[in-house]
């Protein structure tokens, strides 16, 4: 089995990677910092994963943390548009 986790140096990013690690699962981790085997940031790439790169589970955990919109108005600011940018990103390369 082969694991993509997006978020992996948050808090719950790192359970999940140390619970993987564990298993001995085979994980790639996307985010900004060069620990990341693919370093990407979402908000402003699309990540470069090589053509034979397949994945059996895409966790994706990338997002702004302890932030939720109040109301619409709140949930169409940049921060939150962002959170989405984010998903279709990755999205677009797994698809």
């Amino acid at each position: 089995m082969k694991i993509l986790l997006t978020g992996a140096s948050g808090f719950l990013g790192g359970y999940l990677l140390n619970h993987f690690n564990s298993l001995e699962i085979e994980t790639d981790t996307v985010g900004r910092k060069f620990v990341n085997s693919i370093v990407c940031d979402l908000a402003k790439d699309v990540p470069k994963l090589e053509s034979h790169q397949e994945y059996d589970l895409v966790v994706h955990n990338a997002g702004l943390a302890h932030k939720v919109p109040k109301n619409e108005r709140e949930a169409h600011t940049e921060e939150y548009a962002i959170r989405r940018i984010k998903t279709c990103r990755i999205l677009q390369k797994i698809c």
